[in-house]
């Protein structure tokens, strides 16, 4: 009765108490830990700043990583957005410095910010000494969640694809200082160039293409060769194309099993219009068919298999709407969903995937990975952000807004199914 009483006050679901008290008292726990649920209506508690800690895991997702880095004034003039130009700069991070490792701005259209409005950055340590790593890393990224109030989209949303067996990025987060001033929370991403492809495929040295805004796989010349670029060989692409352009309806599985792994693209699709990831390559939902759609994907061409899987990418501002359809038909310029959509049986093996993603989802595993994140970096978000949208009322809004999805969606999911 008392634990009844309790989970009302402080809304825990029904499944946590069905789940049996030793998980009850998880999510209990979880919830007095966040202020009352991470954003329940309960008052906001600030939480404490981790110390340092030193790791050789750059993309370790339990701890609050330390990125210090250091730019020549005369270098700092160089940096400016959408420029492929990489400066050198001293990197300091969890403790361990690094000189010369080359640095650019990054960000999209959406992201993109100049030095002073809390801009993204791109590191490659190798850039100007060769052979330099940091723990192995050569490339990755500090995202500047400016289209992310939670900071915590990416963390969560790559983890979800991972629970459903896609391969997807790690994601963390640090606190960023340049030349000595505090930039605020970044979200630290691995790049799939380099190590990420050989510990997920049978052989990482094949094509990765980078998906543009407006790009589909059709568009073959479009789409931005990441390796193997003195090459610049796109056959594996143009056979793709062939069958999505050219292949008869009643060819067309049997074709496409031959250049792409049909159970890996469904599983990715349907854990994208699960997440609600408006912004990703199928586009669910997105009403005006002028948009930039397809955005935000990877297609990795395996050489020892022949096939493409696709990767997911740029998940900064999806797990909002709870009551998003994920039977909407895909969007009209993502011809690989369409097509797979428009044939029965294709679509029957995507709904399955659905399913499959949704009894992947551990809810008591999810709150907590949510709660134990919220933890570590509220108090830096507390102490300030370069831009300026940034404060701890609006985060601790937008985490509410993100949990409140992830506890409801997967009913919502399951209606829309009509399971």
């Amino acid at each position: 009765m008392l634990a009844t009483m309790v989970a009302t006050l402080l809304r825990i679901p029904a499944w946590a108490l069905a789940a049996g008290r030793a998980r009850w008292a998880l999510v209990f726990g979880l919830a007095l830990s966040c202020g009352a649920g991470c954003g329940s209506g309960g008052g906001i508690g600030i939480p404490e700043i981790p110390k340092p800690t030193q790791t050789s895991d750059v993309f370790a997702e339990d701890l609050l990583h330390y990125a210090e880095l250091t730019v020549l004034p005369e270098d700092l003039a160089l940096l400016v957005p959408f420029s492929d130009l990489r400066v050198r700069c001293t990197l300091v991070y969890d403790g361990v410095e690094l000189a010369d490792v080359g640095v650019r701005l990054k960000g999209g259209t959406g992201s993109a910010r100049s030095l002073g409005e809390k801009p993204g950055f791109s590191f490659k340590t190798n850039e100007f000494v060769k052979g330099r790593s940091l723990h192995g890393v050569k490339k990755f990224v500090l995202n500047n969640a400016v289209q992310d109030p939670s900071f915590l989209s990416e963390f969560m949303a790559y983890d979800l694809w991972r629970r459903a067996g896609v391969p997807a990025r790690r994601a963390a987060h640090a606190r960023v200082r340049l030349n000595g001033d505090y930039l605020g929370v970044y979200v630290v991403a691995e790049s799939y160039e380099g190590g990420f492809l050989d510990r997920n495929f049978a052989d990482g040295k094949g094509n990765l293409y980078e998906g543009a805004p407006g790009v589909d796989l059709t568009d073959v010349d479009a789409l931005e060769l990441d390796t193997n670029k003195d090459e610049n060989d796109r056959s594996d692409l143009l056979a793709l194309a062939a069958v999505l352009l050219a292949t008869p309806d009643d060819e067309f599985t049997a074709a496409l099993e031959g250049v792409l792994d049909v159970e890996e693209f469904l599983r990715y699709w349907a854990v994208e219009a699960l997440l609600d990831h408006w912004d990703g390559y199928a586009s669910l939902n997105v009403h005006d068919a002028s948009s930039l759609s397809p955005n935000n994907y990877y297609a990795y061409h395996d050489p020892s298999t022949g096939l493409f899987s696709l990767l997911p990418w740029g998940a900064d501002q999806c797990l909002v709407r709870a009551e998003a359809s994920v039977l909407a038909p895909p969007h009209p310029r993502a011809l690989l969903a369409q097509r797979c959509f428009a044939d029965g049986t294709l679509r029957a093996r995507y709904v399955d995937h659905l399913r499959a993603a949704l009894a992947s989802w551990d809810p008591v595993a999810i709150e907590a990975r949510l709660a134990a994140a919220y933890e570590r970096i509220g108090g830096s978000v507390s102490e300030g952000d370069q831009n300026p949208s940034v404060d701890f009322p609006s985060f601790h809004a937008a985490v509410a807004s993100l949990r409140s999805f992830l506890r409801t969606r997967q009913a919502t999911v399951l209606t829309q199914l009509g399971d």
